[in-house]
């Protein structure tokens, strides 16, 4: 019975964290350093839903990034980074970014690919689900 119990745990956990790295969860693991000392690699961040239009500059934003951009820019599929620009048109509102330890990102973020702004990071929670089963 422990044993079951503990295989289901392991595969809801990996199903978990395969989908907050697509960006189909309320969190996310950090695994990069382009936000230090703001966001830590190891940490999770749970992510607030906000209207494009409620971003300002200076929020740190999750978005997903489109698979020909990805490829291109050798991108993850979902980024954490920082709003730097703010540009409002007649077809809507986009936003530059940028890490906070990186350069301007190549590309401008578009509002049906914001997935919502960081709320909170839970220190190295990323972290006990590597060592939690050796």
């Amino acid at each position: 019975m422990k044993r079951a119990l503990g295989l289901i745990l392991i595969i809801v956990a990996c199903v978990a964290g395969f989908l907050s790295i697509r960006g189909t969860m309320p969190f996310m693991p950090v695994f990069g350093t382009s936000m230090e000392p703001e966001l830590k690699a190891g940490n999770l961040i749970l992510i607030e839903e906000v209207s494009p239009s409620e971003v300002k500059v200076d929020d740190i934003i999750v978005f997903s990034i489109p698979a020909a951009v990805r490829e291109y820019y050798n991108y993850p599929p979902v980024v954490a980074h920082r709003v730097i620009k703010v540009r409002t048109s007649e077809t809507g509102v986009t936003f530059r970014t940028k890490g906070d330890n990186t350069g301007e990102d190549p590309f401008t973020v578009r509002p049906q690919d914001l997935r919502g702004t960081v709320s909170q990071q839970i220190p190295y929670l990323v972290f006990c689900f590597f060592f939690s089963n050796r």
